[in-house]
């Protein structure tokens, strides 16, 4: 069973999810063994038996409407959709969160919470100095060793049919529709009240967290906002108050006009290694049009980051190849309520080097590349 711990000293929350050890991994090699060969990919057309009834299905033909499939007509159409897709939402067999109606279970909120219900009836019945003085300690332990069960949503993004294609080698049209399914996926969770944040992001290769390499991505939405994401809104604000102006709309302005790590852009779009990455090669599609949420993105927009994204990430597949990178969408929370002050985006960040001692004890990064010749040499290769 899922749940959070908050570690007071760093000011966030960890998520465990034991079940997320029984998914199946590819990459996994035995001693003197290869990788994993699994007998049938879960993704694959033909395999959508694998996988639980989808949450949203995106048409073949590029001209026919976007088909939503609701739980309750899933039936109906599952046979239809197994021959027809493109791209297909589904909920994550093995979630990191549990949905908000299998959290509500009162026993298990009762037993993660250390008994807590116990506190207050101890407090309200104990008068004399000593047994007030245990139930201090109780409550320090409880306010020191704080868990929850973690409450949201895991669902897979698969973005293809097909299990040897990647992101970056999909027509354009198609891409377009992996963007339509993350916008109307979170249009759909933004609704529910229960749901305050989410993120989408992509793990291409083993040393990115992939444990499948047919092409698919995840949506994790959450009961709660991550304390990172609260610390960047809150640097986002005070920059706004201050300057009465959006960062990342400043940042993207001032790297287009000095050039050194512009790597493309387009009319809504662009790109660039940042001044201070963490990573070699690391690179950040930014659109030029202020928006704090995804969800909000046009038409036009949303084909227009489709070009963008292949041109980017297939620069960094020509230049680095075999290279695992993860692919991160920052938008808002779903609360939030300084528009004005946060800007979405999308990070690109290659792992070819390991986050060592220095990085884990510091959170300081060693980058043995400098964003200038990253951008430049992924800037020849688009």
């Amino acid at each position: 069973m899922q749940e959070t711990r908050y570690d007071w000293l760093e000011d966030r929350w960890v998520l465990f999810a034991p079940n997320r050890e029984q998914r199946p991994n590819e990459y996994i090699c035995k001693e003197n063994a290869p990788a994993n060969k699994l007998a049938a990919c879960p993704f694959c057309a033909g395999f959508e038996q694998s996988t639980p009834a989808p949450s949203l299905v995106l048409p073949l033909s590029e001209l026919e409407s976007t088909t939503i499939l609701r739980r309750d007509e899933v039936n109906k159409n599952i046979i239809r959709t197994r021959s027809k897709w493109k791209v297909r939402v589904v909920p994550n067999k093995y979630p990191a969160v549990q949905t908000h109606a299998a959290a509500t279970d009162h026993s298990q909120l009762a037993m993660l919470a250390g008994g807590l219900d116990s506190f207050s009836y101890q407090l309200e019945h104990q008068s004399d100095e000593g047994t007030r003085r245990e139930a201090d300690v109780m409550i320090a332990s409880a306010d020191l060793f704080r868990k929850e069960i973690p409450t949201g949503v895991h669902e897979v993004v698969i973005e293809s049919p097909d299990h040897d294609q990647s992101l970056s080698g999909l027509s354009l049209s198609h891409v377009e529709l992996v963007f339509q399914a993350y916008k109307m996926r979170l249009q759909h969770f933004r609704s529910k009240q229960e749901i305050k944040h989410a993120i989408i992001f992509k793990n291409y290769g083993p040393d990115a967290g992939a444990s499948l390499s047919h092409s698919h991505s995840q949506l994790v939405g959450l009961g709660f906002v991550p304390s990172e994401v609260n610390r960047r809104n809150q640097r986002l604000l005070e920059y706004f108050e201050k300057h009465e102006s959006c960062y990342h709309c400043q940042i993207a302005a001032e790297e287009e006009r000095v050039g050194d790590r512009l790597i493309c852009a387009s009319e809504h779009f662009v790109v660039y290694a940042p001044f201070a990455g963490r990573f070699p090669f690391e690179f950040v599609i930014h659109p030029r049009t202020h928006r704090s949420h995804f969800d909000e993105l046009i038409r036009s927009e949303l084909k227009d980051l489709a070009g963008i994204v292949k041109s980017s990430l297939g620069a960094l597949e020509r230049t680095q190849p075999h290279l695992s990178y993860n692919m991160v969408l920052n938008t808002s929370p779903f609360s939030n309520s300084h528009s004005l002050a946060h800007h979405w985006n999308i990070q690109v960040l290659p792992r070819s080097a390991k986050i060592a001692g220095f990085e884990l004890g510091t959170d300081c990064f060693i980058n043995t590349v400098k964003p200038e010749h990253a951008a430049a040499v992924l800037r020849s290769a688009i």
